[in-house]
């Protein structure tokens, strides 16, 4: 199934968990690695520990006839549906809708936070890294893969934030700052570069400004202290419109 960070995925079918499974070989380089091999070995129970409806469950890890592999949830989408939310904004610079943008943006932060929780940031969300399945479920994958590989081994992404860039590991702040990114993007069609235009420009609602921007804040310290302050701050929002949807419904009733 192409290639990941890790090494190889493979569509297995699973004995244990009876249903195919994603089955990743471990690169032969990288499970020879000690540091790796630590790190799987201590994160291992963490990343089996992980149970919430939008995040790619880990159900094994092992070695077997020499290789290392991980056993995970195999997400599928429907037929002729996009499989990532990479494939659906690379269809034609797609803007989505509002309301599509929060619905997925809320999954995408509910299963964050869980792992934040857990102690186990992304580093590394991208578009690649949340599925659309066949049943209209958002599930984020890729969760630990950043931790595994340590900071030798760690490719840098453009939704990287500022303090990952500049060396630092990074943090549950930093998948904040990569949501905001990701939000932006879904919002506009736009990719960020030296400057933001405040989504409004684009014609939504300036509601998503303030999220935006409180995800973006190159300060750490000064973005959204959390995964659950922003999930807040977006319920609050449709809570807002909710309450601005009955309001003119009952000043045109009377």
């Amino acid at each position: 199934l192409g290639r990941s960070s890790l090494g190889e995925p493979y569509r297995a079918q699973s004995s244990q968990m009876q249903r195919e499974c994603l089955l990743t070989l471990v690169r032969p380089e990288l499970a020879q690695d000690e540091g790796f091999q630590k790190r799987l070995q201590d994160l291992s129970p963490s990343l089996q520990g992980l149970q919430h409806p939008n995040l790619t469950r880990v159900h094994h890890v092992g070695r077997e006839l020499n290789h290392t592999y991980i056993a995970a949830d195999l997400v599928e989408a429907g037929e002729g549906r996009e499989q990532s939310l990479s494939d659906l904004l690379s269809d034609e610079g797609e803007i989505l809708s509002e309301e599509r943008t929060r619905d997925m943006a809320l999954q995408i932060a509910h299963a964050l936070e869980h792992a934040h929780e857990a102690g186990i940031p992304h580093l590394g969300l991208s578009p690649s890294h949340i599925l659309l399945s066949r049943y209209g479920k958002v599930v984020v994958t890729g969760c630990g893969e950043t931790l595994l590989l340590g900071p030798r081994l760690r490719q840098p992404s453009e939704y990287w934030s500022p303090e990952q860039t500049a060396g630092a590991e990074g943090n549950g702040a930093s998948d904040v700052f990569a949501l905001g990114l990701i939000l932006y993007r879904m919002l506009t069609g736009e990719e960020i570069e030296s400057s933001i235009d405040p989504p409004s420009s684009f014609g939504v609602s300036k509601r998503w400004d303030a999220i935006v921007e409180g995800c973006l804040n190159p300060n750490e310290a000064e973005r959204f202290p959390s995964m659950s302050a922003l999930l807040e701050s977006m319920n609050d929002m449709e809570e807002e419109e909710a309450s601005g949807r009955t309001f003119k419904i009952m000043s045109t009733v009377l």
